[in-house]
């Protein structure tokens, strides 16, 4: 009789919010009416929920993510972003409806200033 091998780890569906965020690296916060420069722009995926499956796969835990991404040119970054990263994209509820993209404002010290979309119609 063959042994089963063991699991790769625990299986983990993640529901919830997958968004693209903008990274802008700046020297200090924009005053009111005021234009600035950022010294780098950075995208990666974002979202507490698509988050959460890419820390399981790097804990070497099997995760599925499901939630709404836009049948746009972000919705593919964000499903193939988190294909790349070993998560099953699986649950992903493709909508006629834009992408979640949040834009960051990092500030040398670390700190940082998030615009958030709006919340997503629940699946």
């Amino acid at each position: 009789m063959k042994a089963e091998s063991p699991k790769k780890g625990p299986d983990v569906l993640c529901v919830g919010l997958a968004v693209w965020d903008l990274n802008y690296t700046i020297t200090a916060h924009p005053k009111t009416d005021e234009k600035i420069r950022a010294n780098n722009l950075s995208g990666c995926g974002g979202g507490p929920a698509s988050n959460a499956a890419v820390q399981i796969v790097k804990l070497n835990g099997a995760a599925v993510f499901a939630g709404r991404v836009g049948n746009d040119g972000m919705g593919e970054l964000i499903a193939q972003d988190l294909r790349n990263k070993g998560v099953n994209t699986a649950g992903l509820c493709w909508t006629h409806e834009p992408s979640a993209v949040a834009t960051i404002l990092v500030k040398p010290d670390g700190s940082r200033t998030v615009i958030a979309p709006p919340p997503s119609r629940p699946i």
